[in-house]
């Protein structure tokens, strides 16, 4: 089984070539616009838009967890 540390890789190498990466907030969507304005105050016009906004475990809020076996 790899270790977690093996299983990385940075960003650059599995984002598709023609995608843009923003690393900044975004302050406003418009959507009819289809429009981004960023925190930092650029203006990002799109055709397509990918949110991902993380993830947060919580697994007190799993039904049946009570169940489950953790991997430590």
């Amino acid at each position: 089984m790899k270790k977690l540390d093996q299983s990385y890789k940075p960003m650059k190498d599995v984002l598709p070539k023609d995608a843009l990466w923003l690393k900044d907030a975004v302050a406003v969507i418009d959507p009819k616009k289809n429009e981004v304005i960023t925190a930092k105050g650029d203006l990002v016009k799109y055709e397509y838009m990918v949110i991902a906004t993380g993830i947060e475990l919580d697994f007190d809020k799993v039904r049946g967890r009570e169940h489950l076996h953790f991997m430590r």
